[in-house]
């Protein structure tokens, strides 16, 4: 985080052509980091899900030959 006034920021962004608007660049990165976030979350969150449920009924399928 960089910290300064606003003149000394006016100053800088006016004498540089070379630069945009850097905090809307990052909202745009940040909303696209959380949506895919949350995708790859909810895929290994079911993956997790679906392996825990096969490795339970193999342990119960496993110990309790009798059915």
């Amino acid at each position: 985080m960089v910290l300064r006034s606003k003149e000394t920021k006016d100053k800088f962004y006016e004498g540089n052509p070379n630069i945009e608007k850097t905090g809307d660049a990052a909202l745009k990165g940040a909303g696209a980091g959380s949506t895919i976030g949350g995708v790859a979350g909810a895929v290994v969150g079911a993956i997790a899900a679906i392996g825990s449920s096969l490795v339970i009924s193999g342990i119960s399928f496993w110990l309790l030959p009798d059915h």
